[in-house]
């Protein structure tokens, strides 16, 4: 038998080492682009729980301004408190 140099093999087998640096394009392609898509995740995540923090903060702060304490002292501060007097009842004079 003679031998063969290792180039006349990659010769001989040469569409088996296309195929094989095809193979490993593609796997490196798809790495860097699942890496790029978790990536963007993580960061609309961050993004989406930033949202809600000033969103409960928000709904918060609506929540204590619209106690009945807090609109008597906002309208307390602009003369428009409430009234001592009870209110009068009008009756129908007919029923």
């Amino acid at each position: 038998m003679s031998k063969r140099s290792p180039i006349q093999f990659v010769i001989k087998n040469i569409g088996f080492v296309l195929m094989l640096a095809g193979l490993g394009m593609v796997y490196i392609w798809n790495a860097h682009r699942s890496e790029r898509k978790l990536r963007t995740i993580q960061k609309m995540k961050i993004e989406r729980q930033d949202r809600h923090d000033s969103y409960m903060q928000l709904k918060q702060e609506v929540m204590h301004k619209s106690t009945a304490s807090e609109l008597d002292k906002i309208l307390n501060s602009q003369g428009l408190g409430r009234k001592q007097v009870a209110p009068v009842v009008i009756s129908d004079s007919k029923g």
